[in-house]
């Protein structure tokens, strides 16, 4: 009787071929993984875009509610002092905060350095774009050495719109809008609004950022390296790149400028326009064009086809 047909054996992988199964494995990886980071780009950059549409139309709901008014850029009563970002804070469905910034508890600009600091280290997640990593996974910067932590913003307002170019002369001010809305001269669709700035940016040995309870300029250069805001002209001698378009995805270390406003979007800041609209300013807009949007009252002459 024959023997019967033996079964093949199972040949172990050798050690050549493991090699080269890791190899083909890390190559595919290689290739997958720009794409993952393209796409988690894209989702970021879009929450960013909502974001910024949210906190444009809670400017447009509280002008609703004030007579088209914008809300002041600061705004000192009983020695508390508020800002534009506390301001639209019922809007963005956070009263109880807003009640702590204006409910008298020392809660205003000073209290950073009296140890109250409930409002400044309180985190507004909507005020943060998930790209932009020099805020903390907490929400928190620091505003500049030696100071106490803040809650930091990768947005920042036109100046120019919500409040008063040229300096006060104290902290204890009222600095309000000549503009209502609808009586912007170069039209809402024309004029920017928002527009993003880092949490922050070192300016060689100076550090700058972007605390969202912080007071507007003009008082000195460190508040107006620190504010959530931007297009400001005073006589201040660092304001003058306040009319450069935005530094796109810079290290925040090295060639970051804190007069000028940064997006960590490589592709183009995005923007929301005084009409409530949002949008993305390319890498090729011209400091022309941007000077042009920034400002609410020069026409737009100077917008260019980069824009449109």
């Amino acid at each position: 009787m024959q023997n019967p047909i033996p079964r093949a054996t199972r040949r172990a992988f050798t050690l050549i071929e493991l090699l080269v199964v890791i190899a083909i494995i890390a190559v595919l990886i290689g290739l997958l993984l720009p794409a993952v980071q393209k796409v988690r780009e894209a989702a970021n950059r879009t929450r960013c875009q909502n974001n910024l549409k949210q906190i444009a139309l809670a400017v447009h709901t509280y002008a609703s509610g004030n007579g088209d008014q914008f809300p002041n850029a600061m705004t000192t009563r009983d020695s508390v002092t508020t800002t534009f970002w506390m301001s639209i804070l019922p809007q963005m469905e956070e009263n109880d905060l807003y009640q702590v910034a204006v409910g008298g508890t020392g809660n205003g600009w000073d209290h950073v350095y009296r140890g109250t600091q409930q409002v400044h280290e309180t985190p507004m997640r909507p005020y943060i774009c998930p790209s932009d990593t020099t805020i903390g996974s907490d929400g928190m910067t620091i505003a500049g050495i030696g100071w106490n932590p803040s809650a930091g913003s990768s947005y920042a307002v036109n100046m120019q719109v919500v409040g008063t170019t040229g300096d006060a002369s104290n902290h204890s001010s009222t600095v309000s809008s000549k503009y209502t809305i609808g009586s912007i001269p170069d039209g809402t669709s024309k004029t920017i609004l928002f527009t993003e700035k880092y949490g922050v940016c070192m300016t060689g040995s100076t550090v700058g950022g972007n605390a969202w309870a912080y007071p507007p300029p003009p008082y000195d250069a460190e508040t107006f390296r620190r504010s959530p805001f931007f297009s400001y002209r005073g006589s201040i001698s660092v304001t003058n790149n306040w009319n450069k378009a935005p530094q796109l995805a810079v290290n925040k270390d090295t060639g970051c400028d804190s007069t000028r406003t940064q997006s960590p979007h490589a592709g183009g800041a995005v923007v929301a326009m005084a009409d409530g609209s949002v949008r993305t300013v390319g890498p090729n807009v011209s400091d022309l064009t941007w000077q042009t949007l920034i400002t609410p009252d020069d026409g737009s002459s100077g917008i260019g086809p980069e824009w449109r």
